[in-house]
């Protein structure tokens, strides 16, 4: 518990510091090292024997929220606090962050839409892996993408939501994970 706070306190301080939400694992870990003369790997060995070190993230789902533009890019990681829900107006106008505002398959297709352009923004990828949309929907709605979808249609997972979607398109990565794009007009 005293290492999730440490690495909350860590990337909250380099939030402040530099402006930028999502922080990348590896300048994490260099922080980390700096500051308590430890790796993450290090820690990670004791508390997850044989896995990586972004499996403390991903097994905090609460206080940390990942995302990794592809498979070969590097991992990012912005904690998830509430204050990010109420700031979030600021930061992206164009979604609110109510989720009683997303009841139908029509505005959830708008979310995803709006959410995917958010991830691809500053990014040379046109897609964003499901995994990725749905951390950055819990972080902006505070609840898990397949609960919406299930009370806004008969699907259970976002995979068998996104056909429903003509706006989108998705393929599958080389490692099986999902990827969704916005399926821009021609002009």
């Amino acid at each position: 518990e005293e290492f999730i706070v440490q690495l909350q306190q860590l990337i909250k301080k380099e939030i402040r510091g530099t402006g930028i939400q999502w922080i990348s694992l590896d300048k994490i870990s260099a922080l980390y090292q700096e500051t308590f003369n430890l790796t993450i790997d290090e820690v990670v060995l004791v508390y997850f024997p044989g896995s990586p070190a972004s499996s403390i993230f991903v097994s905090h789902p609460a206080n940390f929220v990942l995302h990794q533009p592809d498979e070969n890019d590097l991992i990012y990681v912005t904690i998830f606090e509430l204050e990010n829900n109420r700031n979030f107006g600021k930061q992206y106008p164009e979604l609110t962050g109510k989720i009683s505002e997303v009841d139908s398959v029509e505005k959830m297709e708008l979310v995803l839409v709006k959410i995917i352009k958010i991830l691809t923004k500053k990014s040379q990828n046109t897609y964003v892996l499901t995994s990725n949309v749905a951390s950055e929907f819990k972080r902006i709605y505070g609840k898990p993408i397949t609960e919406v979808i299930k009370q806004v249609s008969s699907k259970k997972k976002i995979a068998d939501f996104l056909p429903l979607c003509s706006s989108l398109t998705m393929n599958k990565a080389q490692n099986g994970q999902i990827k969704v794009a916005v399926i821009e007009p021609s002009s």
